[in-house]
């Protein structure tokens, strides 16, 4: 197969253009058309699973209060069928404070169940955040400099603006994504 530099789109038939044949495309700078056959939750989960396959910054990361208990947490995420375990925590007026990472839950799950998001989590250092307009090279430098795996995105007030991580972002600056047909924020494209 031959890469192309001008995409192009594939068949729209229900068991030709689904997530596993666009993600094979996505290289090649391939278009693949969902089916028209699906149901709304069917459709929603293909292009889920394109653009979680490559995606370099989160612009709406999912966040927890300070408050809350890891116990919470997990039990959310096995609710709501989250397979990531890295978090922005918040204050009450939605200013992130730190980031709880997926190793907490890997490697001390069962001693800290009940503790609160806020004593568990990693405080926000001044060298390790970027602000809404922070490109994924900037994030990738921040991480390699500081040796972080997460650059949450903070506004002028501290609130949220996204969140890059390394997986992500290493894959988009390093690897192959650099022949993806990927959108403005380093996802594959599923316009």
């Amino acid at each position: 197969c031959v890469q192309s530099t001008v995409p192009f789109p594939v068949a729209a038939l229900a068991t030709v253009t689904v997530h596993k044949m666009a993600l094979v495309l996505a290289p090649f700078v391939g278009l693949g058309v969902i089916p028209g056959n699906l149901t709304a939750e069917q459709d929603k989960a293909e292009v889920r699973k394109v653009k979680h396959e490559l995606y370099a910054k989160i612009p709406e990361p999912i966040a927890f209060t300070k408050d809350r208990t890891l116990d919470g947490i997990l039990a959310e995420c096995d609710d709501k069928g989250y397979d990531f375990r890295t978090f922005p925590i918040k204050d009450e007026n939605n200013v992130v404070l730190g980031i709880l990472t997926g190793s907490i839950f890997k490697y001390k799950r069962r001693i800290l169940g009940d503790m609160v998001a806020e004593d568990a989590m990693v405080p926000l250092s001044p060298l390790t955040y970027g602000s809404p307009d922070t490109s994924g090279e900037d994030a990738y430098a921040i991480m390699e400099a500081h040796e972080v795996g997460t650059v949450p995105l903070l506004n002028p007030d501290g609130t949220s603006a996204g969140m890059y991580l390394w997986s992500d972002v290493e894959r988009t600056v390093t690897g192959d994504a650099a022949m993806y047909n990927i959108d403005g924020q380093g996802r594959i494209r599923t316009d």
